[in-house]
């Protein structure tokens, strides 16, 4: 069995190694029951939004995490790849400015990984 949390730690640890814009973790437990964990990460191409997705499937199923699903497909500008407790988006930067996604969440606390340290936030 796996450990949510262990797996959102190196999923986001994986992508700010490889350079993914403003990685952020919601801890959206208390505002859905669909998943305890929202992970969004943005990237500069529709080609690094599938490289980042491919990368992420790997981790998740190397964690011993099931993937429920996933919906978007390169070229789209939006991957999502749900894996039950750990849902994770990968965005073009575009398109994560223009759905608003991080002011949808914004009240949920965060560990933030864009400085490459875990920082647990409620706002």
């Amino acid at each position: 069995m796996y450990q949510a949390l262990r797996v959102v730690k190196n999923i986001g640890r994986t992508l700010d190694f490889h350079k993914g814009n403003n990685v952020i973790v919601y801890d959206v437990s208390n505002k859905t029951p669909l998943a305890r964990f929202y992970i969004a990460v943005s990237c500069n191409s529709a080609s690094r939004v599938s490289a980042f997705a491919s990368s992420v499937e790997e981790m998740i199923e190397k964690s011993g995490a099931q993937i429920k699903r996933v919906e978007g497909r390169a070229p789209s500008p939006w991957i999502v790849i749900d894996a039950y407790d750990i849902v994770v988006h990968v965005f073009s930067n575009e398109e994560r400015e223009r759905i608003k996604f991080d002011d949808i969440y914004a009240s949920c606390p965060q560990i933030d990984y864009s400085s490459g340290k875990v920082l647990l936030m409620e706002k």
